[in-house]
């Protein structure tokens, strides 16, 4: 589906147009979207995989709201809805959404240094610790994919096992 009628969903007309993929997205497609009144992330969900695209929107709002509502030091990242005032624009078999872009933001798929991966862990230890706060009830995308206490479990099992894997990454375990 041609991106410029997908964006006229969300932004209406728009007389100057970039759109830009991002690469290093793992399940979605995803692309930098630049018009005269801004920068926006267009995003496709992966139907395939995830096979409630609702859910993760949803999910998003759930967990922007408790993240606003705390002393959370980051930003959080807004949903933009369609004209419609829809999360998501659905057709033929693809959904689509649109959020915000926040200037000057970076996004690894692998930490390049000890300080960025140590950085990371900083952010993502915030993170739950304020969501895990108060019960939000998330609707599952993934079997298991926001499951915390399993993914908490898996480690500790692995950490059992000798291999050499284990002995490679025995700093970063520490």
């Amino acid at each position: 589906m041609d991106p410029k009628i997908i964006i006229e969903q969300f932004l209406g007309s728009v007389e100057s147009l970039s759109i830009t993929p991002i690469e290093n997205g793992l399940i979605n497609h995803t692309f930098l979207v630049e018009t005269e009144s801004g920068k926006f992330i267009l995003q496709q969900i992966n139907t395939l995989i995830f096979k409630n695209p609702t859910a993760i929107q949803n999910n998003h709002l759930k967990i922007n709201e408790v993240l606003e509502q705390s002393n959370y030091s980051k930003n959080t990242v807004k949903l933009i809805p369609t004209l419609s005032n829809d999360l998501l624009f659905e057709k033929n078999d693809e959904a689509w959404r649109m959020l915000e872009y926040l200037e000057d933001s970076t996004t690894f798929l692998k930490p390049s240094t000890a300080e960025i991966a140590f950085e990371a862990t900083q952010c993502l230890s915030e993170f739950y610790k304020i969501i895990n706060q108060e019960p939000i009830i998330l609707e599952e995308t993934l079997p298991d994919f926001i499951n915390f206490e399993k993914r908490v479990i898996d480690f500790k099992t692995s950490l059992v096992r000798e291999t050499e894997r284990k002995r490679t990454a025995e700093k970063e375990i520490n």
